[in-house]
């Protein structure tokens, strides 16, 4: 009897060893199949594959875990798809940006003038426009120079911006004959009706400057004072614009005038936008139009590019990396024929 109860009790012991390391080896796997699956779910992940989901099989602490986790990888996976579509929208504003620039006029000798422009957007896309045309009204060759500022800056300015640059050209070319107070009406009309259907409150300063090859210029619209170089006498002269804006109302006839000035050899014009006289140091001061008047006395008998290259050196210098928070943009105009 003593030996029979011995291996009964042995017999019990083995089975209850073994019950333990079934139920353990259970539990086990049980509990570390949800870690193995949140392990190999993270290494998709650090794969470049987000969004992946693990099953959630209970309610405790790896139930919770798996359930965050889960999430995670949801916003992780929205994460990543709004980078790539800000990736694509960056792309497509550089390209906008490129088409833009791309149709400004190129710097060099025009005609008896020489011309060169430059521009740089406080966004992608800009609103600020110059141009230079040539045109020919019968047996009078004439140079059309125009410099704009659509209120605002981004993609409406910019679109603004293009659809001016449109009318103008088209305006011009269909009927080179115009005066500039005649051209400014016909390409208000346009560019106001098209404002209205971007149902959005925008208007544009802007100047039309018509040059003949003996250096007289007639000039409509209102933006900002025409600076003047006179080269004989070193001094630079300033000539306000009058007349009203793009785009405010529909016909704007009444309101233009005509005003004129002559250029002698030599003698320097520089259009400019806003953007340029108002930017602002760290400190706050604007860099104003007193220094680009000083600017443009000093370098004024220096080659147009020279003179171009001044006025960004200077900029540069007084904004001390500050924040651009509008485009900038100007145009050298200087006689020479």
């Amino acid at each position: 009897p003593v030996n029979e109860v011995r291996n009964y009790i042995l017999l019990l012991s083995l089975a209850l060893i073994v019950t333990a390391v079934v139920i353990s080896y259970v539990l086990a796997n049980r509990l570390s199949r949800p870690i193995e699956e949140l392990a190999g779910a993270a290494a998709q992940i650090a794969e470049g594959r987000p969004g992946v989901q693990v099953p959630v099989r209970a309610t405790d602490e790896i139930g919770r875990l798996a359930k965050t986790f889960n999430e995670m990888s949801v916003s992780l996976e929205e994460s990543e798809r709004l980078k790539a579509d800000r990736a694509v929208m960056r792309r497509e504003f550089e390209i906008a940006q490129g088409i833009q620039l791309s149709l400004l006029p190129s710097g060099g000798r025009h005609g008896p003038y020489v011309f060169h422009g430059y521009m740089n957007t406080a966004d992608e896309v800009g609103g600020d426009y110059y141009d230079c045309i040539e045109l020919r009204s019968g047996k009078q060759r004439y140079w059309w120079f125009v410099i704009g500022d659509v209120s605002g800056h981004g993609l409406a300015a910019g679109l603004t911006m293009l659809m001016a640059q449109t009318a103008i050209q088209t305006s011009l070319v269909l009927r080179p004959e115009l005066r500039p107070d005649q051209a400014f009406a016909a390409v208000n009309r346009v560019l106001y009706k098209n404002i209205k259907k971007l149902d959005r409150y925008r208007y544009m300063t802007a100047s039309f400057y018509r040059a003949d090859d003996k250096g007289n210029f007639v000039v409509s619209g209102l933006h900002l004072d025409t600076m003047i170089y006179r080269n004989r006498a070193r001094k630079v002269a300033h000539v306000p614009t009058e007349g009203m804006w793009l785009g405010i109302e529909e016909d704007i006839t009444r309101d233009l005038t005509l005003s004129r000035f002559r250029l002698s050899r030599g003698d320097t014009v520089l259009l400019y936008t806003d953007g340029l006289i108002e930017y602002r140091n760290p400190a706050g001061d604007m860099f104003g139009p007193d220094r680009l008047e000083d600017i443009l006395r000093e370098a004024g008998r220096e080659e147009p590019a020279a003179i171009e290259r001044r006025i960004l050196d200077e900029l540069e210098e007084f904004v001390d990396g500050a924040v651009q928070k509008d485009d900038v943009s100007f145009a050298v105009v200087r006689r020479v024929g």
